[in-house]
């Protein structure tokens, strides 16, 4: 027999037979959604027998809450790759990430990174009716993170500059005419030295 831990024994009505299961009195598996289960032993005096109590779920009873986290859940950060185009030297696209710049942002000695903060937020839903009594006795709601806020820090952690975006989670670096410009979210930014130090 497999591993078993005994947690309520009582005597079968009418066979006088000892009867071993693994949940107490009043508690149980649940087998399915539809279906609970009771699982345990049965002696009879000579042989030791398995045997399963099945019973209908019925879900009437007050609504209470269970959280499942994943690595998704609560609030994080995680730095933000950066793309670049020089619309000033016909080179439209580029496939190199960069993370760390020294006097992009600023001119002083200290490197700065762009960091997106993720939270999570509602994806979707669901509403089902377990035991069919047709009242709706479960509701699922799903969450998946996503990006809320890009900052950008310098190396000792001081904020130089933050916006608000939805789910971007790369940024590109134009240069335009000579300036420098970060597009996120379909926004184009223009990049001053002299007021994001």
């Amino acid at each position: 027999y497999e591993s078993f831990s005994v947690n309520w024994i009582y005597t079968e009505p009418g066979t006088g037979y000892t009867v071993f299961l693994n949940v107490t009195e009043g508690n149980y598996e649940e087998y399915s959604s539809t279906t609970l289960r009771r699982r345990g032993y049965i002696w009879n005096g000579s042989v030791l027998s398995d045997i399963n109590y099945y019973y209908d779920a019925l879900y009437t009873g007050g609504w209470t809450e269970r959280k499942e986290e994943g690595n998704s859940g609560g609030i994080y950060n995680h730095m933000c790759g950066l793309y670049y185009c020089d619309m000033d030297e016909n080179s439209f696209s580029s496939d190199e990430v960069f993370y760390l710049t020294q006097n992009l942002f600023n001119a002083d000695d200290k490197y700065e990174y762009l960091v997106c903060s993720y939270e999570s937020v509602v994806s979707s839903s669901s509403e089902n009716d377990r035991d069919g009594d047709g009242t709706i006795d479960q509701q699922i709601i799903y969450y998946v993170p996503r990006a809320t806020k890009l900052s950008c820090l310098s190396e000792d952690g001081h904020t130089l500059w933050q916006v608000d975006i939805n789910g971007s989670e790369s940024c590109t670096i134009y240069r335009i005419n000579g300036k420098y410009y970060i597009r996120a979210e379909g926004v184009f930014y223009l990049i001053d030295k002299e007021s994001t130090g």
